[in-house]
Parts: C-alpha cells; sequence; structure tokens
C-alpha cells in the first residue's frame, strides 16, 4: 500500500494539474497580409488557469517558431514567400506547461512586382 501512495505522490508532483493548463487563446486573426509578412492578433486566454507566462507562435511550412510575452496579443511574422499558404497556431503557457492551440490557415499576398 505504502508504493501506491508513493506512486501517486511522483505522479502527482510531476505531471502537469489539470488546473493549471491553460486554456487555448481567443480568437485568432490575420490583420495584414503583405507578400512576405502575416500580422496576427488574438484574443487572451479565458478563464485562465494561472499566470500566462508567454505565448508560443508556430509557422507552417517554415517550422517558424518563437515565444512572446504573456502580456503580448499581437505579433508579425516574417520573412514569407509571397502567394503561399501558411498554417499559424498559437499556444498559452503558464509556470507549469503549455496548453492546447488555436490555429488559421492564411495566404500572404500576390508579389506586385
Amino acid at each position: 500500500m505504502v508504493f501506491d501512495t508513493v506512486w501517486a505522490y511522483v505522479l502527482y508532483t510531476i505531471l502537469p494539474h489539470p488546473h493549471t493548463v491553460p486554456p487555448p487563446p481567443g480568437t485568432l486573426t490575420v490583420t495584414t497580409s503583405t507578400p512576405h509578412t502575416l500580422s496576427l492578433s488574438w484574443e487572451p486566454s479565458s478563464g485562465v488557469n494561472g499566470s500566462i507566462t508567454a505565448y508560443t507562435i508556430r509557422v507552417m511550412p517554415t517550422d517558424q517558431e518563437f515565444n512572446v510575452s504573456g502580456n503580448v496579443t499581437t505579433v508579425e511574422v516574417v520573412g514569407l514567400t509571397p502567394y503561399t499558404v501558411y498554417m499559424v497556431s498559437v499556444s498559452a503557457s503558464t509556470s507549469a506547461c503549455e496548453g492546447d492551440a488555436v490555429t488559421i490557415t492564411n495566404r500572404t499576398a500576390e508579389d506586385g512586382t
């Protein structure tokens, strides 16, 4: 019986607790699209389980990944290829763990030159 108690304690202290996992950010929007950039904004995570320490932005198919502070809700993704479809996801993190992401797909503008 002692083993079960120790094992439960180990799992409880190592694994993220459901009450610490932040919900996904709110609506993710592309506010501006140029041939080489996508400007994004999102609503902060609501019903936060702990303080949001950072947002992680992932851009596919470029495999770009970067973090911004937990109080930032806009970002500009640069260095993109004109008239290309990108999938961008944003997830929130607390000091305990990262939550699920919200995702949007958008095409960069055509190059006018």
